[in-house]
């Protein structure tokens, strides 16, 4: 039901396995006005590394945790959704 005035948002976790777990981005984006990516928090005291907090790139390609690989996965989701 559009809802005039009004914008439906969602704030969704950063990192990309909970991005796969947690979020069906496809069905999100056909409802939501703005996925809000909150990305902080990558990394703490419960991961036993240090580092960033909030890394916008990484070093090591495998690691996933990083603004930048997060927001490349989340839009290669949403264009997967908009072109098919």
């Amino acid at each position: 039901m559009a809802m005039p005035n009004k914008i439906l948002t969602a704030a969704l976790g950063a990192g990309r396995h909970i991005i796969e777990s947690a979020y069906d981005i496809p069905s999100l984006s056909k409802h939501l006005d703005l996925l809000h990516v909150m990305a902080y928090d990558y990394h703490g005291t419960w991961d036993g590394k240090t580092g960033s907090n909030a890394p916008l790139r990484t070093k090591d390609s495998q690691d996933y945790l990083s603004i930048v690989k997060s927001g490349t996965f989340l839009l290669k989701q949403i264009l997967i959704f908009l072109l098919f």
